[in-house]
């Protein structure tokens, strides 16, 4: 999770410094490059504060039971790509 937040800070980052290069272009292009740029970093940064505050939230949360009826979670899918349960009754 913080490797995902570290590259979108570095992406935003990298968009920022690619954003302050000389563009030997005419000036109305050279604002319409600069606003994408703009654009682009603060999304990168956007989505690393997004997934910063979702994940401590998570992290924050105490694990739930996962037993449903008498039937515990035992963490396997089949082919099917179905959650399996124990069904064992004592």
């Amino acid at each position: 999770m913080q490797h995902m937040i570290a590259f979108l800070e570095w992406k935003a980052m990298w968009w920022t410094e690619e954003g302050h290069r000389h563009l030997d272009v005419r000036p109305d292009i050279a604002d319409s490059i600069h606003t994408y740029v703009a654009k682009q970093a603060s999304i990168n940064l956007a989505l690393a504060c997004s997934f910063q505050m979702r994940w401590q939230s998570a992290s924050e949360t105490k694990p739930q039971d996962h037993e449903q009826d008498g039937n515990e979670y035992t963490g396997d899918v089949n082919k099917y790509g179905v959650a399996e349960f124990d069904t064992d009754i004592d």
